[in-house]
This record gives structure tokens, sequence and C-alpha cells, in this order.
């Protein structure tokens, strides 16, 4: 049915061997002829993975998702069979006959704000996913991930995943972003445990000090759920367009788009949104070649 879309996979480390998770993400890049990708999640709560019956705590799973990683790779790659001798998993004579359609392999993306996630990321991803903080908190953690990757030879994409409240006005949006977390609040269904992982310790944080920054971003909701609900940009269209494009020129490339509501209006909006960052871009990057 399509010819463009590609497929983020997430696969949380852990609950299935690397070599039948590599297998089948091959299989599905067959399938796909070439348009799968795959999203590394360590898991951000011990109480989380111990729900699946993983009680590692957070160093230890780490550590696994590097061994994990090596063994995936060479599995996606390997040319001949091969063993592994490790803390967490021990291979034999593995090797598959499922190779996919993309080379080396398909894109790995991964995040985590912490030493050890940004650290996993320089040596294994090719793309970072990036904690959706204010512009300031995102260039020292851009800063980090760029030298971590440096100090391994690699250079990584970003990807930023992003919360949309729009309205035709901007005092309209921030009307109706308030209104949802006025309601939030009053449902019981917030979170109250503090957050464990570092990028949600940093947007609440930040939350605390502010429900407002920079141009057009809202941590009200963040704050309601310790940072598991990432912030929102709020606004009109061409105000979350001039907001997202400043991640833009930061060297953000990619942006998922999530909205909290979804109303005839919303669609509406959504879709000019993502007509008016497409020309934003465009624009810049034409700006960009010119320049060269």
């Amino acid at each position: 049915a399509t010819s463009r879309l590609r497929i983020a996979s997430a696969h949380r480390v852990g609950l299935q061997a690397p070599t039948l998770a590599a297998r089948s993400l091959a299989t599905l890049d067959r399938l796909s002829n070439g348009r799968t990708a795959v999203h590394i999640i360590q898991g951000s709560t011990n109480a989380d993975q111990q729900r699946d019956g993983d009680h590692l705590p957070k160093e230890e799973r780490y550590r696994r998702s590097a061994e994990f990683l090596d063994i995936f790779v060479r599995e996606l790659t390997a040319s001949e069979p091969f063993d592994y001798e490790g803390a967490f998993y021990r291979i034999r004579d593995a090797r598959s006959d499922v190779l996919p359609i993309q080379t080396p392999h398909p894109p790995i993306s991964s995040a985590g704000s912490s030493e050890a996630g940004i650290a996993l990321a320089a040596r294994y991803s090719s793309t970072f996913a990036i904690t959706g903080e204010p512009i300031e908190g995102t260039v020292e953690i851009l800063g980090k991930v760029r030298k971590a990757a440096d100090a391994e030879g690699r250079s990584l994409k970003f990807w930023r995943d992003t919360n949309i409240i729009l309205a035709e006005t901007d005092a309209e949006a921030w009307e109706k972003a308030e209104r949802f977390a006025a309601l939030l609040a009053r449902s019981g269904r917030t979170v109250s445990a503090p957050a464990e992982a570092v990028g949600r310790q940093r947007i609440v944080s930040i939350a605390q000090k502010s429900d407002r920054h920079d141009r057009a971003l809202f941590t009200g909701i963040s704050k309601l759920f310790q940072g598991s609900v990432g912030p929102a940009f709020v606004g009109s269209v061409e105000t979350v367009t001039r907001a997202v494009m400043d991640y833009y020129d930061l060297g953000i490339e990619t942006f998922s788009i999530g909205l909290p509501a979804i109303t005839e209006e919303d669609l509406v909006l959504r879709a000019a949104l993502i007509e008016s960052l497409r020309t934003a871009a465009a624009e810049r990057d034409s700006l960009r070649r010119q320049t060269a």
C-alpha cells in the first residue's frame, strides 16, 4: 500500500535473543524492500522491566545492551558463522540465512541522556533520539553525543519526539494546553513515582521551574507525568513551525509528531503544519547549499 513510509520497530532488549531479533528485522527489511529501522530500548524504569520478568538494574541493562548489539549487528552482517562469549550471552556457530536489503544493516536508533546511554548510542546507533527539552538543554545533550561519537570515529543523526498542541491562534492554543493540563490533573491518571531515567529527570527539573520555555514549549503536562510525557509545542501553525525549526537549525533532522487529541480541527491543522514544516526545512536546506 505504500512506497515511501518507513517502519521504526521499537525493541526492548532482554526479552528476545539478539540472533532471533536480528533475523526478524532482516525479514521485515526484505518484506518492506529496505524500509525498516529499529529503536533499541533499555527500559526507563525497573518496575516496567520487572513486569516482563527482567530484574536487571539499569546499569546492568546498558552492559547487556552493548553485548546484545554486538551480536545483533554481526547476525545482520556476517557471511560466516561466529561465536560470542559475554557476561549475558553465549552464542555458538551463529549466522543468519536471511540478510537485510539495507547495507550494512537497517538503521539503529537509541535514546538515553545518561553517560551510559550516550556511550551506547555513540558506539552502535546511527540516530540518537533526543529528549524533548528546551533549547539550552538540547544544545548541551547534542554536544555530549557529538563528542562521544567523534571519539568513536562516527557521526550520528538526531530524532526528536514532538508533541503538538495546535489552534488557529497562539492564544487559543495556550488555552487548549492549559485546559488539557487541568483535565489531566483532575483525572487521577497522572504519575507520582519519581522519574528514574536521566532524560525524564531533566524534563521534570525543567518543568518545576516553569511551565513555559523558549518560543512555544509547554512542560505543564510533562510535570504531571514525571517526564514520561514529553513537552509540547503550543501555538498556531506558524508559531509551532518556527519553534520546530529552532531545533532543525541545531541539526535535528527527524521529528515524530504526536497530538494529544484528534478532532477534525486537529487533523486539518496537523496537515497544514506538516506542509509548513516541509516548506521551512526545504528553504533552509536550499540556503545552506547556496552558502556552502
